[in-house]
């Protein structure tokens, strides 16, 4: 810091929409024993950024990912570049975060990412928050084949302070995510239609079924709870539900089902220092009864006590 000015270094802020885009359009076409992604992920991610006040609360990233593999027989390479900007004046927040460059080659297999940027704002208004964000990207696998993707989320939310130590947050969103598919390979096979195994033992056979578009419409509502049960503990725990959801493939409507995330999360404090952890969360499923709870399905594992852990200190 300096003055009214902060910079800083951050590393490996992959980010998870790009690999699964490059997962979607680097995806082995032909079913059987090398059936699989050969995406190469970002790596080596670096963040520079500043921010400041200058009656208006600003501040700016960029972040930059290279790396190649030559060895073996390889022959991989990626690279991707985009900024974020965001600022806040008085009741009013926003942001935009907007990539300028991403591509990954593996052999034949390739990613380019056309265009991306996501934006959003909110405003807060007699205690409630009303917020809305835009996301929309264009790519494109070695073949041609394009993929489109445009998601609009419209919001409000209040928090209800309890007492002292609690504080309850109530959030409902309107989201429509919609995808375009120009492809008939390549992205087909992931982003743009469903694989079906018709014989476990024989992973050649298989369906396929294509869609040009993939539309979800949607209404998730949150409730979040936050307790500081003692000075060096804060527990939190929240239950979403979509109380209405539709998708719509372009030929046939479904709705959407079993979507309640059940989620819970503690801060442990010693005095300058804070741990923050999911609690009982995981993607371990190598033992006979496990259950993934990576998205927050419903299940607490309590074997997986304070999971995802990040570490502040305040100075």
């Amino acid at each position: 810091a300096s003055g009214n000015m902060a910079y800083g270094l951050y590393f490996g802020s992959e980010s998870n929409t790009s690999n699964s885009l490059r997962n979607a359009a680097m995806f082995e076409e032909t079913i059987g024993t090398n059936f699989g992604s050969k995406a190469v992920s970002e790596q080596n991610n670096i963040d520079l950024f500043v921010g400041g006040d200058a009656g208006v609360q600003w501040g700016a990233k960029l972040t930059y990912s290279s790396s190649k593999n030559e060895q073996g027989g390889m022959d991989q390479e990626q690279d991707a570049l985009r900024v974020a900007i965001g600022g806040i004046s008085g009741d009013i927040e926003a942001f935009a975060n907007i990539g300028i460059s991403n591509k990954a080659e593996n052999g034949d297999y390739e990613f380019d990412g056309k265009s991306s940027f996501d934006l959003g704002a909110s405003y807060l208004f007699n205690d409630l928050t009303y917020m809305a964000r835009v996301q929309s990207i264009q790519a494109e696998d070695a073949a041609g084949n394009e993929i489109k993707s445009q998601n609009i989320h419209i919001g409000t939310a209040r928090v209800y302070r309890l007492n002292d130590r609690s504080n309850i947050w109530v959030s409902a969103w309107y989201k429509m995510d919609r995808m375009e598919c120009d492809a008939d390979s390549g992205f087909s096979l992931v982003a743009c239609g469903d694989i079906t195994v018709d014989d476990p033992d024989d992973p050649t056979t298989w369906t396929f079924t294509h869609f040009k578009e993939n539309n979800n419409t949607y209404i998730p509502v949150a409730v979040s709870l936050e307790v500081a049960v003692k000075e060096w503990l804060t527990l939190r725990g929240s239950v979403a539900q979509n109380i209405w959801g539709e998708n719509d493939n372009g030929d046939d409507e479904a709705t959407i089902a079993n979507s309640t995330e059940v989620r819970a999360g503690a801060s442990l404090v010693w005095g300058d220092f804070q741990v923050d952890g999911l609690i009982g969360n995981t993607t371990n499923t190598n033992t006979v009864g496990d259950v993934d709870t990576s998205a927050g399905n419903g299940t607490l594992r309590t074997d997986a006590l304070m999971s995802r852990v990040g570490l502040v200190y305040r100075f």
